[in-house]
Formats: structure tokens, C-alpha cells, sequence
């Protein structure tokens, strides 16, 4: 299975995951002193002040005679260290917890419970080996004394969490499927069927179906908020639920959850990795946002977080990127390199091939920005290999492959350029293909990438290569070229057979029918019946590619209406009525390439000295006058400016033709054309 990993999607993030049931709780016959102080310490925990809550768990433990009230006390000492960053102490409790259990009852399923949660600590102190170990034999335990029950769901998913630090996404499909295999018969929710359904979302992010990856990551916060509000899992979910969305850019649903989780957090365990990991992801919120100061705020705190759990750990390796990245935006480059590679230093020695492609990829950058351009290629080209094994087709390869071009095309190696820029396009298109979700999410995806196709385009033009830069251009809208000729309700009656019409339409409805279904899926329906529908999905896609190679042999122009992919410059010509010219705009951060085509004298291309934000300013400031009763200059100067630039290349075109067909780009789709002026 090929692997494609998420650029931003951390894997310390998960790192702060707990074991879906709480630490063991005192039963039968107790001492009545340490139960009085035992509670008093849950008490305290609850109320946030933890510190108070260990000095009464550790009276408890003075007093404390049978195994099962030193056990539980142990483990809410364990549990209370781990929430402060304290992970040696964590551990030291949970052992000691583990020794007096296994000496009481053997291989039981409370020792069980304690082996994961002890090898949740060691995960997170980064002792990935002996932790492997332990959850293996938790699960075994647990198998073997409760087969498939809700307590080998959560083995399971604790050893997904292990199978994200090895990157095996083989792993994390086959545990992830056997966990919810458990689920699918009992129909109520359950703390371990939200960590279950956290670890498909995870899975789904991982895999680029990001709009599942939110939807899963959804029902496991709705779980959680009915059966444990205000609780450590609650804010976890959250934490991560507020990421994904920072990763499709939702800023503002990524803020909200991420507020929640460290309201949360601050009241419960404000020093735990986890509210490390909220307070780092608002962090990134500013940073993007361009509020430095208070973002490199809120990096420094997670970095003192950080420090404190696992020195010199993943944690502090992301910070490290995180404060380089503020450095960068400050214009500090030398500050941005030597933090970028001590976080290099991290990744290579802990072996994370995705965040040292990460971080090649920002010293790269740093390179290039300081002028070695040898050495950003260098960089570059070492981080693209590492994302080709572990990312192929992802966001994170078409962006490695996308500075490859910027660099050939910058050193003059146009054809080289023209090679990485190209596969750019494609890995993106790749990722666009599994995105999911509502058209608005995956245009904006698109956009927030668009520098890969104008760069593209703009390298294909320099090499006199006019068609394959027009075919880029109709790629990067997406069929806009078409989506506005068939606004002008040409009319085909007569061009389809009927019953080929019939299939099409049989087939369309079909499709939105199983996709309803799969919006509606939950656990209780079944993974059986989930793969049943992606089965539909697969053939109901194979099933319309067919009738599509009908509909191209049966009527070629209403095909090239009705088919989704891009036109090319001969069939863009075809479906053009004669004496229309169609203008179609590509604007880059320097300057803008037009394409005149028609069906008569094929394609013209013209690039003009206009960049985005010279635009941008331009129609902003045409619109203001426009809409002012009585402007302070005359509109018709700027109008006249605009069109002598935009149009005014074309102006023989656009004389000898009948109709116009306007394409516009970036800011261009907020200008008026048809208020331009000669």
C-alpha cells in the first residue's frame, strides 16, 4: 500500500493519547483512611489542583494494605505525573502499580489494563520498543481472557498509536479495521469506540481523504462530549479535530476546537504534552495569521512543555520549526537555519523519515531565501526522496517537486524545470482526486496551491510550449473554460441517443444515492456494509467512465460539456462557436499570461507585465470609485488603464469577433469587464 502522509499532521499530536479506560478504581473491602484520602485526591484532580491531589494519593499510599486500593492509587499517581510532564515519575508509578498487580493476580485483565498504560508512557518517552512490547502482551492478556471485547479494542488502538510512530500505515488500516470490527456489535457509544473512530480519521488524513478524516474525527468528539464532558479524552479529540481542520485551512472551526481542548486542559493539566500540542497548533493560527509576537508566545510554552516530557524529543524537534518559521517571517535567517537544524539533528537520529523530509524542506527554503541555491537544490532533492517513500502523491511531494522547478527554472535549466513543475501538478491532482468533501473545501485547497500551476504555466510559455500551458491553465480552474460555456444554455437536442441520455442520467442518480448512504454511515450499520458502499462507489465510477467513451463517440461537443476533465488547446478550439474569442487570464505573483483562443485562428498568447498584487490594488480601487456617488477622480482613467493592459494586446482580436468570452483569475474575477473602457 502506498503511503501518503499529511505535511502537517504531527505525529507527537497523538502522542498525548490515553488509554480509553481511566485508571483502576478500589473495590471491595477498603481501608476506610486511604479511600477518605484517595477520593479527596480524585477530588483535587478535578478541581485542577494537582499537586494537592498527590500529596493525599501518596498519604492513601502510606495507609493503603490490599493490592487493589495500591494499584488504583498508583495509577492516579501515574496518570497525575503524566498530565504534568513528569513521564520518569509517570513511569516510576505505573511500574510499581504494574509489580503489585502482577503479584496479586497474574496475567489478569487489570494487569492488562496497567501494561497499557504504562506503555502509553514509555510511547510518549520514546522508548517505542519496550512499549511494543508491553501492548502486545496487553493485547494477548485480553484476548485471551475477554476475546474481542472492548478491552482489546483498546489494545488495538494503543497499538495504532505505535504503528503512527513507525509510519506502517499497513499496521494502522489492519488495527484500526479489527478495533471497529469489535464495534460493529454493540451499538452504544463508548470512550474506546471514540478513540476507534479517532484512529480512522487519523488513518483517512494520513491516506488524503480529508474530508472522511473530519467527519470520523466529528462522531468521535460527539461521543465524547455526551459520555465524558469536560474530560482529558475530550480535549484530546478536540486537539486533533482542531487540526485537521488548520490542514484543509478551516481556520476558524481549527480555532474554536482548539479553544475548547485548552479550556480544558489549562483547568486539568496545563503542563501535559497534550496541551502542549493545542497551545503549538494556535500558535501556527497566528503565525499564519501574522501575529508573530503572539505566536512565538505560545511556541516558547510549548517548547518548555516539551522540554520538561522528553527532552531533545519530537515535541521539541516541531517547536524547533515552529520558532524557525516565526524567525523566517521576522526576516532572521540565520536564526531560522541553526533552529531548522537542530530539529534536522532530532528527526534523522530518532529516524522519522516524514518530518526530516519536513525539515529538509525548510532549510531548503531558508537556503534559497539566503541566496545558496546549490545548496537549497541539495536539499531539496533529499527531501523529495524521502516524501517519494513515505508521502508519494501527496501535498507534501508536489510541494517539494514545485521548489524543484522554482530552482531549475531560477538557475536556468527551463526543460528540468518544466519536469519537476510538472509532476507538481500532478501529485497535487492526486491529492485533490481523494480529498472529498463539498466542491468550496477542494476549491479552496486548490487555491491555497495555485502558485504550482501559474509557475507551471509560466515556464511551459518561455519554452514556446503555448498548448501544454493552456491545458495547465484549464487544469488549475478545474473546468472553469467549460463550466462557462455551458452557462450560455447551448443547445444539444437531438445530439444524444436517448438511451445512452438514460444511462447517464440512471447512473448520476445512483452515485449522489450510494454517496447519501455513506454520509449517513455510522458503526452500528457495519464495516461490511461502509466497504459495501465504497464497492458501489468503485463500480458506479467505472460504470460512468464507460457511458462517457459512449457519449465522446456519440457527440463529441456535447462530451466536451458534459465530461470532467480539462480540455486541450484541440478541443477547447472544437467546442468554441465560430466568431467567439475566448480570453483566458493566468495571474502570477509577477505577471499575468493571457490566452486568446478561437476557432478559427487557434491560440495567441501575450504576457503582461501585471502582477497579482498590482492587480488586486487596481480592481479594488476601480471598484471604490465606481461605487462612490461623486468620486474624487474619474473612473473611466482607471478603466481605460485596465483595459489598454489587460485587453489592449488583443485589441485586433477582440474587434474581429463576435462575443467575448472573459476568463478571469485571482483578483480579475472581481473586475467588472464590461465596465472597461477604450
Amino acid at each position: 500500500m502506498r503511503y501518503r502522509l499529511q505535511r502537517a499532521f504531527a505525529v507527537a499530536v497523538l502522542a498525548v493519547c490515553l488509554a480509553a479506560a481511566g485508571p483502576v478504581t478500589p473495590q471491595g473491602e477498603q481501608d476506610s483512611g486511604s479511600q477518605a484520602l484517595f477520593e479527596s485526591g480524585n477530588a483535587l484532580a478535578a478541581a485542577g489542583q494537582a499537586d494537592k491531589a498527590r500529596e493525599a494519593w501518596n498519604a492513601a499510599l502510606e495507609e493503603a494494605q490490599d493490592a487493589q486500593t495500591r494499584v488504583a492509587i498508583l495509577e492516579a499517581l501515574g496518570e497525575s505525573y503524566q498530565y504534568g510532564s513528569e513521564l520518569a515519575r509517570a513511569e516510576a508509578s505505573f511500574r510499581s502499580a504494574l509489580e503489585t498487580g502482577e503479584a496479586a493476580w497474574g496475567e489478569s485483565l487489570q494487569a492488562a489494563g496497567t501494561m497499557t498504560r504504562l506503555g502509553n508512557v514509555l510511547r510518549l518517552r520514546q522508548q517505542f520498543d519496550a512499549a511494543k512490547q508491553l501492548q502486545e502482551r496487553a493485547l494477548e492478556i485480553r484476548q485471551r481472557l475477554a476475546p474481542d471485547s472492548l478491552e482489546v479494542a483498546d489494545s488495538l488502538h494503543h497499538l495504532f498509536l505505535l504503528a503512527i510512530d513507525d509510519e506502517d500505515v499497513e499496521a494502522m488500516s489492519d488495527l484500526s479495521r479489527r478495533a471497529m470490527a469489535i464495534h460493529e456489535r454493540r451499538s452504544s457509544d463508548t470512550l474506546a469506540l471514540a478513540d476507534t473512530l479517532s484512529d480512522l480519521g487519523y488513518l483517512a488524513m494520513y491516506l488524503g481523504y480529508t474530508y472522511e478524516a473530519v467527519a470520523r474525527m466529528q462522531q468521535a468528539v460527539a461521543i465524547l462530549e455526551r459520555q465524558a464532558p469536560g474530560s482529558i479524552p475530550l480535549a484530546t479529540m478536540l486537539g486533533r479535530l482542531g487540526l485537521m481542520h488548520r490542514l484543509i485551512g478551516d481556520t476558524e472551526p481549527a480555532a474554536e476546537a482548539l479553544r475548547r481542548a485548552l479550556t480544558i486542559r489549562e483547568k486539568l493539566a496545563p503542563d501535559s504534552l497534550g496541551t502542549a500540542v493545542a497551545v503549538g497548533n494556535l500558535g501556527v493560527l497566528l503565525r499564519d495569521r501574522g501575529d508573530l509576537d503572539k505566536a512565538a508566545e505560545l511556541f516558547q510554552r510549548t517548547m518548555e512543555i516539551s522540554e520538561k516530557a522528553v527532552p531533545n524529543g519530537i515535541r521539541v524537534a516541531e517547536t524547533l520549526n515552529a520558532l524557525a518559521s516565526v524567525a523566517s517571517l521576522r526576516g532572521d535567517r540565520e536564526e531560522a537555519w541553526k533552529l531548522h537544524s537542530r530539529a534536522l539533528e532530532i528527526f534523522e537520529r530518532l529516524g522519522f523519515g516524514s518530518k526530516t523530509a519536513e525539515t529538509l524542506w525548510y532549510l531548503g527554503m531558508v537556503a534559497e531565501a539566503r541566496g545558496d541555491l546549490k545548496l537549497a537544490l541539495d536539499l531539496h532533492h533529499r527531501a523529495r526522496v524521502l516524501r517519494e517513500r513515505v508521502a508519494p502523491d501527496s501535498i507534501e511531494e508536489a510541494q517539494t517537486l514545485h521548489q524543484l522547478g522554482r530552482l531549475y527554472r531560477r538557475t536556468g535549466h527551463p526543460d528540468l524545470a518544466a519536469q519537476y513543475l510538472g509532476r507538481a501538478v500532478e501529485a497535487l491532482e492526486a491529492q485533490m482526486g481523494r480529498l472529498g468533501g463539498p466542491k468550496d473545501l477542494q476549491a479552496a485547497f486548490r487555491a491555497s496551491h495555485e502558485d504550482i500551476y501559474h509557475d507551471a504555466i509560466e515556464v511551459e510559455v518561455e519554452r514556446g510550449h503555448a498548448a501544454e500551458a493552456f491545458h495547465l491553465v484549464e487544469r488549475s480552474r478545474a473546468r472553469s473554460f467549460l463550466d462557462l460555456l455551458a452557462e450560455r444554455d447551448l443547445a444539444f437536442s437531438g445530439e444524444l441517443p436517448p438511451d445512452l441520455e438514460r444511462s447517464r442520467r440512471d447512473n448520476a442518480s445512483s452515485y449522489d444515492q450510494a454517496l447519501r448512504k455513506l454520509g449517513g454511515w455510522t458503526p452500528a450499520a457495519g464495516e461490511d456494509a461502509r466497504e459495501a458502499l465504497h464497492r458501489e462507489l468503485d463500480r458506479l465510477r467505472r460504470e460512468r467512465a464507460e457511458i462517457a467513451e459512449k457519449i465522446r463517440t456519440a457527440s463529441p461537443r456535447l462530451a466536451a460539456l458534459r465530461q470532467p476533465q480539462p480540455l486541450d488547446l484541440n478541443a477547447a478550439r472544437k467546442v468554441l462557436d465560430p466568431g467567439t474569442l475566448a480570453l483566458s487570464y493566468s495571474v502570477g505573483k509577477e505577471r499575468t499570461v493571457l490566452f486568446a483562443l478561437t476557432r478559427e485562428g487557434g491560440l495567441r498568447v501575450e504576457v503582461l507585465p501585471l502582477g497579482e498584487e498590482r492587480l488586486r490594488a487596481d480592481v479594488e480601487r476601480l471598484l471604490e470609485l465606481v461605487r462612490q456617488p461623486a468620486p474624487v477622480s474619474d473612473p473611466s482613467d482607471l478603466a481605460l488603464a485596465l483595459y489598454r493592459a489587460l485587453i489592449g494586446p488583443l485589441a485586433d482580436l477582440v474587434e474581429r469577433s463576435e462575443r467575448v468570452l472573459i476568463l478571469p483569475d485571482g483578483p480579475l474575477h472581481r473586475l467588472p469587464f464590461g465596465a472597461l473602457v477604450r
